[in-house]
């Protein structure tokens, strides 16, 4: 599977726990790794009231990745 590297931010005061047990914790921005282009394991992160960027660091592939992540966020939400 494919590395998808994204940012976020968690401005609440609880941790928050996505699909594929990744947690941004309260009250800080954190990079995740995920290895898959499921919506759905940052679908919760914007439900619990994070916000989900793109990840500046690593190879320009992994921020393509990332990138593609979001994108595909942006075009089941549409639908």
């Amino acid at each position: 599977m494919q590395d998808y590297h994204i940012v976020v931010s968690n401005p609440t005061g609880a941790d928050v726990t996505a699909a594929g047990n990744h947690t941004a914790p309260a009250r800080s921005v954190s990079v995740q790794h995920i290895n898959s282009a499921s919506p759905d394991h940052y679908k919760d992160f914007l439900d619990a009231g994070c916000s989900v960027g793109p990840y500046d660091g690593g190879t320009i592939q992994e921020r393509q990745h990332g990138g593609f992540l979001l994108y595909m966020l942006q075009v089941e939400q549409e639908e």
